[in-house]
């Protein structure tokens, strides 16, 4: 080395070395050490780069900021981790505004190569740049590592997610070697370095997510008063997840339509929420670019499973998630959880751990279902785990043990009604059918008359190729419901009359609510007649037992000619005497 920089020198310049470095020369070549050390000048460090400077108002949070700060007093690696549009970005900015120590933010988001974030951290300490042939080898590394030697500093790395291997790897070395590095990152899942501290974030309060609707949207339109529209903006944050970038969004809406009109338009949300600013990244720009972002960095198989999820109305437990999304969903989940595209959710009944995906997400996921080849199996999957649970415990709520079964119910309600909703939609009238009498006496016991009405008016509709008790019970309760809304009599005397002529294929014991449609006097399957009360509107009819009744506002009138259908017990047959008739022949 010596040589070729004498060499050089002489062709060059036309000098030779000094005194001083010919002397060392012919030491070096002794093998015996100097005899007087050459003093090496150390560059001074680079200066210390501007911190971040917000150029909008940074919203609650209150929680999260002090969290953060406290870690970075005591960890040397915090991520702050969440989906995409949670604020994670700003929440990191504003973390380290204060801080003692100087910072360095390397902002990942535009990186398209693992190759690129070396030289993207030199550049953003103020080390020297490199060349391009230098950018991928241990020299960048090292220049990196001589650029942060002896310095007080916290390097936050923004937007780690699409680049998560290369950054861990990074972040492991600069911390092992470098003992006054601080790191904090923003990911949309953890780097799994050792030492790593979480910080999860979750969403705005519904206080501070109203705080930011009402600020964003005066920015935009300055005589909008939110206290004019406190209802409409409460719904828009709720369904939006109190998620800031998406109210954001939809505040930027307020100039051209008012919160209401908002509101009713979510439920095409990815349609309407693309307002997004022209200076930030196109991924932020709109609302289904924030979601595509994270389902591009799935693998297949994640990306099956988390379309799949898009199948349950709201939190599910593993169990669930397995049975209809396939054996290999167990597997899965825990990476959907890592990549913050499902939450897990504590604090049920049973103590079981749920998973949900926001509302945002759900969507998202419910549309690639949607054009998914496997969609019909997903959702018949789905309404088939719901009978299995349902279907076995309906008896219980007429026994002893109704409080539990209730709960049951309560618990998958909501998965009970949206497969109930999908089965009516796509015409398939045996499912409808099951789920409904798997409902109805549940919405009968708590006085739910709001749900029997629409779901028994719905169901009327489809094809009655469904097992011969849920049909007859789905025809009960809607005769029942026409009676009670004082709808038409013939219409309810027309259910009855199709109850009566299933009678010979309905299995002991029926169903409460169908007893109530058994021809007054009809001997039972056991043949004993049935004990019932005589109606006051009713009147003993000569010969079998059975009440004819008068036209009543509130019971269906039986016509004489419905008669008992049970085998051997007909219009024209022998029947058992009901209480306080007479027996004959009919």
């Amino acid at each position: 080395m010596l040589d070729r920089t004498r060499a050089a020198l002489a062709e060059e310049l036309g000098v030779d070395p000094g005194p001083e470095l010919l002397r060392t020369r012919t030491e070096l070549l002794r093998d015996d050490p100097p005899a007087t050390a050459i003093p090496v000048r150390r560059p001074a460090p680079p200066p210390d780069r501007p911190r971040p400077v917000a150029l909008t108002s940074f919203v609650g949070r209150e929680t999260d900021l002090a969290r953060v700060r406290s870690l970075l007093g005591s960890a040397r690696l915090v991520t702050v981790v969440g989906p995409g549009g949670a604020g994670k970005t700003r929440l990191s900015q504003e973390a380290v505004r204060d801080v003692g120590p100087a910072v360095a933010v390397v902002e990942l988001a535009a990186l398209t190569g693992g190759d690129q974030v070396v030289p993207a951290a030199l550049h953003a300490v103020g080390g020297p740049e490199l060349s391009v042939a230098d950018r991928d080898g241990p020299d960048a590394l090292a220049r990196l590592v001589s650029s942060l030697t002896g310095r007080e500093l916290v390097l936050l790395l923004d937007n780690c997610e699409h680049l998560v291997d290369d950054v861990a790897g990074l972040v492991h070395e600069l911390l092992a070697r470098l003992p006054g590095l601080r790191v904090l990152t923003t990911s949309r899942e953890p780097l799994g370095v050792p030492g790593e501290i979480l910080h999860p974030l979750g969403s705005l309060d519904p206080a501070q997510a109203t705080r930011l609707f009402a600020e964003r949207a005066v920015a935009v339109r300055p005589d909008f008063d939110p206290a004019d529209h406190a209802p409409a903006v409460a719904e828009i944050c709720r369904r939006l997840d109190g998620q800031p970038l998406p109210i954001e969004l939809a505040a930027a809406r307020v100039r051209s339509m008012s919160p209401a009109e908002i509101a009713d338009r979510l439920a095409d949300r990815f349609r309407l929420l693309v307002s997004g600013a022209r200076t930030v990244l196109p991924r932020h720009q709109t609302l289904r670019a924030v979601v595509d972002w994270s389902w591009d960095l799935l693998s297949p198989a994640e990306r099956a499973l988390a379309t799949r999820f898009g199948v349950f109305a709201g939190p599910v437990d593993a169990g669930t998630v397995e049975a209809v999304c396939g054996d290999d969903a167990f597997d899965l989940l825990p990476a959907l959880v890592e990549k913050s595209l499902v939450v897990p959710v504590d604090g049920a009944e049973d103590g079981a751990t749920r998973y949900r995906m926001l509302e945002t997400i759900r969507e998202y996921a419910a549309a690639r279902l949607a054009d998914a080849p496997d969609h019909d199996a997903v959702t018949a999957a789905h309404a088939d785990h719901l009978l299995a649970v349902l279907e076995p415990g309906e008896p219980r709520l007429r026994g002893g043990d109704q409080l539990d079964q209730l709960a049951v119910v309560r618990r998958v309600e909501g998965e009970a009604v949206r497969a109930l909703d999908r089965a009516v939609d796509a015409g398939d009238g045996p499912r409808a059918h099951r789920l409904f009498a798997a409902l109805a006496w549940s919405w009968m016991v708590r006085g739910d008359l709001g749900s029997l009405k629409p779901w028994s008016d719905r169901i009327a509709t489809l094809p009655a190729a469904a097992p011969a008790a849920a049909v007859a019970l789905t025809r009960t309760i809607r005769a029942m419901v026409h009676i009670g809304f004082g709808d038409d009599q013939g219409a309810a005397q027309a259910e009855l009359d199709a109850v009566v002529a299933l009678w010979p294929e309905l299995p002991e014991p029926r169903h409460p609510v169908v007893e109530l449609a058994r021809p007054p006097g009809c001997c039972s399957a056991r043949g004993t007649a049935p004990r019932s009360r005589p109606s006051p509107t009713a009147t003993a009819t000569p010969g079998c037992g059975r009440r004819r009744h008068r036209s009543s506002p509130r019971t269906p009138r039986t016509p004489a000619t419905s008669g008992c259908s049970e085998s051997g017990c007909g219009p024209h047959a022998t029947c058992s005497p009901g209480p306080g008739t007479a027996s004959g022949s009919g």
